[in-house]
């Protein structure tokens, strides 16, 4: 008798998942160039109707959920360093000094 191949299985993230996930500043930095990246070229009207597409959750470009995506993930850390006590205010000098050894 020939042994049946049983049906592989796939691991998925099930829709339901809220995970915390650390992020060092130096990655928060990554997604800050991806986000300039995915607006690099664009006019300044193609921002305003990015903009307009993301308050109103109606997307017309695909490039315009992207963005909106890395913007959520920026606004979620920005959010969670100010609660842990990561931030500071400092001067545009300060920043230069802080942000160059980065």
């Amino acid at each position: 008798m020939e042994k049946e191949n049983p049906t592989p299985k796939l691991e998925i993230i099930l829709p339901t998942a809220l995970v915390d996930v650390k992020m060092s500043s130096g990655y928060y930095s990554r997604i800050q160039k991806l986000v300039g990246h995915l607006v690099d070229g664009k006019t300044p009207e193609q921002l305003k109707s990015a903009n307009d597409q993301i308050k109103n959750q109606a997307f017309t470009e695909d490039w315009v959920e992207h963005y909106e995506t890395v913007l959520i993930l920026c606004a979620e850390f920005e959010k969670r360093c100010k609660e842990d006590g990561f931030t500071k205010q400092v001067t545009p000098e300060e920043y230069a000094e802080i942000m160059g050894d980065i």
